[in-house]
C-alpha cells in the first residue's frame, strides 16, 4: 500500500494481503470485462473468512455468526465488517455473505491491489500455491485451501486454473467447500441468487 516517504511522497510497498485481494488477484483480470456477479458473493465469503481465521468470529449452537473480538484488526474493509456484524443481532453466515455483497467493496479492494509492485509474480506465487493444494500436493496452508474452496463455491475454479483436469476439479472444489463453513455460505448464496433471477415474481401470476 501507498506509503509517503521522507521526502513527503508516497512510494509503493508491498504488505500482505487480504484475502479478498488475493481473490481478486486469482480471478479478477478479465481483460476490462465487467467482473462476474458472482464474484462479489466471494469477496464478501473471503472478508468474512479473513475474520473467522483471525478467531474474530465464533458461533452459537444454532450456527449464528457472532463478534468474540470486535477490537480493529488495522484493515480498513475488515474492520467496516467486524463492526457491521457486532452491531446486529446474530445471524447466519450465509445471510452475512449475501449481506455484505457491494459492488463499491470489490472495487475499493480492487483499487488497493494497484499499490502493490508486481501482479504478476503475486498471482503465479499465489496460484502455485492453490493449486498445489487442490492437488493434495500441500497440506496445512489454511489460506490457499480457504480460498480455493471460495473460487470453487463462486464457480470460476475452470477460469482460474485452466489447466486442471475439470472433472477431478470440480469433485476437488466439492470437497474443500464441504469443509469450509464460508466457503458453503458462498455456494448457498450465489445459488439462491440464481434462483431468484430466473424464478418469476408472484405478481407476475396476476390477471390483470
Amino acid at each position: 500500500m501507498g506509503r509517503p516517504s521522507a521526502a513527503g511522497y508516497f512510494v509503493l510497498v508491498d504488505v500482505p494481503l487480504t484475502l479478498a485481494e488475493e481473490l481478486l488477484l486469482l480471478t479478477g483480470d478479465n481483460g476490462g470485462k465487467p467482473l462476474a456477479w458472482r464474484l462479489h458473493y466471494g469477496v464478501a465469503g473471503a472478508l468474512l473468512a479473513d475474520l473467522d481465521m483471525a478467531g474474530r468470529l465464533g458461533y452459537s449452537p444454532e450456527r449464528w455468526v457472532t463478534v468474540t473480538d470486535a477490537e480493529p484488526t488495522g484493515d480498513d474493509e475488515l474492520d467496516a465488517v467486524l463492526a457491521e456484524i457486532a452491531s446486529d443481532r446474530p445471524q447466519s453466515m450465509e445471510y452475512w455473505v449475501r449481506e455484505l455483497v457491494s459492488v463499491q467493496r470489490t472495487g475499493r479492494l480492487a483499487g488497493r491491489l494497484g499499490d502493490h509492485s508486481d501482479h504478476r509474480a503475486w498471482r503465479a506465487q499465489l496460484r502455485s500455491r492453490v493449486t498445489r493444494t487442490i492437488q493434495g500436493l500441500s497440506s496445512g496452508d489454511d489460506r490457499a485451501e480457504c480460498l480455493g474452496a471460495i473460487i470453487g463455491a463462486c464457480g470460476l475454479a475452470a477460469k482460474v486454473f485452466p489447466n486442471l483436469d475439470r472433472r477431478g476439479l470440480k469433485r476437488r472444489m466439492a470437497e474443500l467447500s464441504s469443509g469450509q463453513r464460508v466457503a458453503a455460505a458462498v455456494r448457498d448464496a450465489t445459488g439462491q441468487a440464481r434462483l431468484r433471477a430466473w424464478l418469476p415474481r408472484w405478481t407476475d401470476f396476476i390477471v390483470p
